[in-house]
Formats: structure tokens, sequence, C-alpha cells
């Protein structure tokens, strides 16, 4: 059968923690979660995949619904997380007009998250809830027919006009029994990132679940049970990007770091097969030392990313994040040893967060030095504690993100926790924090440095521009 998956244009989404100038640079990532399916669908000889990245090719909703029916699917898979779900919606009804009769199901957060009310929407006949490796597989092999499924979990569709839920499909055990990452599906050409004059750029994930409990992250189809790929099948994924002609590989695992004997066998294995490709991890700051560093370094690791939040003890605290800040200012310092670039998130608005804690966070970026920084705006994320409790609290007036899932539309607002600053306080504070960071005359030096070009240079200038004007 013809499967054709689609990631939908970013033209429609619910904008909610970063400033449009912020969003409007921050380059294009392949949609690794289709890659991983698509691997998956096709392995077996069930599906014949084609992919349609809207938003890396800048289509619209009728553009793509064009394209579909030329190639004719059997069956179309779309994926949307809460705030890219107008953006699914709006190309599903268009690849309803172009195609009535070819189902189209829904994978990603949310419908994992508001299956009910996903599937309401009339312009989606079934979703898959949980890893989709397996289910959509399994979808395939019974030719995308709901009559031929059985029992088998990860479905959420009507039949006969009864609902069929045959619940969250399982996560995957062993993440070696996967196949390989469908790069080859990607016009490599169209991706890129802030963080690297390197073009093209992929991504991979090479670990699923993360242990800890930060208030502020919602729940993930992935679950919290750490699985991690071996290091000869991490090895062979960097292989696979290299062949493919990019040339950097952004590692999007939740947590690189957590297993140490892992990530010195996977920089062990890069060495020794002589793949010449930079790549960025991330990590936290109690999972990683000056070896691990150094490993990593050695193995062609250029970039470490970090999510440091707050500069103040009481903040992290209520983010469930109990970092120790000096234990962090002697990691980035052991990162600037052995070679690593090093970017840092911080978030302002945070609950309960005072002008304070914010000068706190401020004086500890500055302090901390990383050679980038990421600042957002604290944003409540549905199926969170933190928004939880808000809820059950009544700081909202309602449970916004159901609401929300009922008729997504992109002029939601996100809901940011209620206190003494308005949301155009936050994003001002934000675009503040920016200068003050980046228009250091050492951090200018620095950066005029570390670019290949006078031309690299002025791009990445143009990034800052619009924030130091506002």
């Amino acid at each position: 059968m013809r499967l054709l998956l689609i990631n939908p244009a970013e033209t429609l989404v619910v904008r909610a923690n970063l400033p449009d100038e912020i969003e409007a640079v921050r380059g294009n990532n392949p949609p690794i979660n289709l890659l991983q399916v698509a691997a998956a669908a096709r392995r077996d000889g069930h599906a014949e995949v084609s992919l349609i990245d809207a938003h890396a090719e800048d289509l619209t909703p009728v553009q793509v619904a064009a394209r579909a029916h030329r190639l004719q699917p059997d069956l179309i898979g779309l994926t949307a997380v809460s705030f890219t779900m107008p953006a699914a919606r709006a190309q599903a009804q268009a690849l309803q007009e172009a195609l009535p009769e070819t189902p189209r199901w829904l994978g990603g957060l949310q419908p994992f998250l508001y299956p009910a009310e996903t599937l309401a929407l009339p312009e989606f006949d079934g979703l898959i809830r949980g890893e989709g490796e397996h289910p959509l597989a399994t979808l395939c092999r019974h030719g995308g027919e709901k009559s031929r499924l059985g029992d088998e979990p990860g479905f959420y569709f009507q039949r006969d006009g009864a609902l069929i839920d045959t619940g969250v499909a399982p996560t995957v055990a062993d993440l070696d029994t996967l196949p390989q990452p469908a790069y080859d599906l990607l016009r490599p050409e169209l991706y890129g990132s802030v963080l690297t004059d390197l073009h093209p750029v992929a991504n991979a994930v090479t670990s699923r679940g993360c242990p800890y409990h930060c208030t502020y992250c919602s729940r993930s189809v992935t679950g919290k049970r750490f699985r991690a790929h071996g290091p000869a099948y991490v090895v062979e994924n960097f292989r696979r990007a290299h062949d493919l002609g990019f040339a950097a590989l952004l590692v999007y695992d939740e947590v690189f770091t957590i297993d140490k004997a892992r990530v010195l066998a996977i920089c062990d294995g890069l060495r020794h097969a002589g793949i010449d490709l930079p790549w960025m991890a991330r990590a936290t700051i109690g999972t990683v030392d000056e070896e691990m560093m150094r490993a990593m370094a050695a193995a062609g690791c250029r970039w470490i990313t970090f999510g440091i939040e707050s500069g103040s003890p009481a903040v992290l605290r209520r983010l469930g994040r109990p970092t120790d800040l000096e234990t962090a200012r002697q990691v980035f310092a052991a990162a600037r040893r052995v070679g690593l670039k090093t970017l840092a998130y911080f978030m302002v608005g945070n609950p309960d967060e005072s002008a304070a804690d914010i000068a706190q966070s401020a004086a500890f970026m500055v302090r901390l030095d990383p050679d980038h920084v990421h600042l957002a705006v604290y944003t409540m994320y549905p199926a969170t504690p933190l928004y939880d409790e808000a809820v059950e609290k009544g700081l909202l007036p309602a449970d916004l993100w159901r609401e929300f899932a009922t008729d997504p539309a992109s002029a939601f607002t996100a809901p940011h926790w209620p206190g003494s600053f308005s949301a155009d306080d936050l994003f001002a504070i934000v675009r503040r924090l920016y200068r003050r960071f980046y228009l250091r005359p050492r951090v200018i030096w620095r950066e005029r440095r570390s670019l290949l070009s006078w031309r690299a240079f002025r791009r990445r200038l143009r990034y800052l521009g619009a924030l130091i004007t506002r």
C-alpha cells in the first residue's frame, strides 16, 4: 500500500514562549518522529512510503493536498503536538477535500493527551496513541482498513458507530529492534540550525524516556523509563546521516548523558569508525563530568546544551529542578576546557517568580557565560503538574488546554502563570536579557572568532537585530 506521511507547515500554530522574531530564524529540523515511523512501516514490505515536510518546504495546506492528490496514497498519516494542532487540522481539512476517500490518521502528543476531543474533529478518521512504530506498521499491514484491526494496542477510532479504544501502545522495550530512521526520504538542503553555520543538518534520537520529574514538563508518549539504543546502533545512525551528505547531527534525546558507560562506548565507536560528523547533545548538570565531555569532544561533539532555567534556587525548587548553581558553573567551565561550545536554556515568568528572581537569573547567566543562551517565557503546557495545579486552584478560568482540544485554533493564547507580569512584560524581559547577554564586547568578539566568515557573522547579528531594536 502507499503511505503518505505529512509534517504540517507551522504557519497556523499557537505562539507561546518565544518572540516571533526568534521563532522565524530558528531553522528547520527534520521531522525525526516521522522518519522513525516511516522506517518501521516499510521494513516488512507492507508500505511504500512518501514524506512531505510542508514546514521545511513552506507549503500551504492546499499545495500539500495537490501533491498528495498526485501521489494517490492509500493512507495518510499526520503528526501534531498541542501547539501545532491548528496547522494539522487545516492540513487535514485540505486533504479531506482533495482525497475524500483516503483515511487520515493522526499521531503525536495531542491525540495521546486528548483522544476524545481530537477524534471528535471531523477531519480525522483515527488516532495512533503512544509510540507509533508498531501501530502504524500494523495499520499498513491491514491495508489501512479499520475493519481488519483487532485489539492491537495504539488505536482510537470509530467503527460502525462504535468507539474503538485499544489503549495506548506500550513503549518499545528494546529500541535496537527498530530500524534506522528513514533519512533517505528527506531533501537535505532544506534543513539547518541557528546553532551552527554548517549545512545541511540532520537530527537523531538515541534514547527515549526521561527519569526526572520537572513540574513544568508535559507527560510524553515515551514515558519516564529511560531506554536507549546500543552504541552500535547509534554509530550506524551517524554513519547513515554522514553518507547522505548531512554536515552535522543534532542529538535530541531528552537527556543524552544519563548513562556514562553508554556515552563513552558511543564515543569510542565513533572514533574507531572514523565518522567525521560534528554533533550536538543535550545534558543535565548532574549527569556529566569532565571525563565524559572530553570523550564527547574527541568523538566529534561540538555543542552541549543544558536546561538551567533559572538563577534563583527558590524558583528551581518550584520547578522540581533543584540544580546546584555552583556545580553548574564548574560544569560549564569544564566544557570550555575540553573544547565544547555550550548553550544554556533559561525561562522567565516562572511560578511565583519575582523581579528579584529574574535579576538573579540575569546575573547568573552572565556569570555562567555560555557560548549561547536560549531564553523563553514560561508557558503552562498541558498535562504538567504545574498546569494541573493552576487548574485545581482556580488560577485559570477553566481547563484551557482541554477546551482548546475541542476546537484548536491558532488564535488561542497559551496560558502563562498568573502573577505580577503580563505576557507583554515577559516578552520585553526576554528581549532585554538577550541584549544584555549578546551585546557584551567579549561575546561579540567570541562570536566573530568562532564563525566561518563575515557573512556568517552578519547573519548571526541579524538573528538578534529585531531584539536589539525592540
